[in-house]
Formats: C-alpha cells, sequence, structure tokens
C-alpha cells in the first residue's frame, strides 16, 4: 500500500470535517494511485480518555 485516505461524511452522504461526520470510507491505494481496499465505518462521537495525537501514534504503528 503507497497511501490511504479517509473521507467523513454525514448521515445525508454530504463530504463533511470529521468532527461532523457520522460515517467514513478508509480508502487505500497502491503506488500507481489504483484502490486496493475500501472500508466502509460508523463514527461514534462517544469521548475517550485517549488524546488525537494517541490515537494517531497508533493507526501509525498498526499500518501494514
Amino acid at each position: 500500500m503507497a497511501k490511504s485516505e479517509i473521507i467523513y461524511f454525514d448521515d445525508n452522504g454530504s463530504i463533511v470535517d470529521k468532527e461532523k461526520a457520522t460515517k467514513a470510507v478508509i480508502r487505500e491505494l497502491d503506488e500507481n494511485g489504483n484502490l486496493v481496499n475500501e472500508i466502509f465505518g460508523m463514527i461514534d462521537h462517544t469521548p475517550t480518555d485517549i488524546s488525537d495525537e494517541e490515537f494517531d501514534a497508533i493507526m501509525e504503528r498498526t499500518k501494514r
């Protein structure tokens, strides 16, 4: 995988900022920009004890 991107959506299917999103699509692209994998998910904005920086670090460590 060469690149991944996250696109955030609201309940109406409009693209929105992460803070307003209720759904997301995570797309993984190869080095030529071809779609390799696409995952759909729902977003839960329930507060947690983990900071955005800690979450980002966890996600970086779990990349394939």
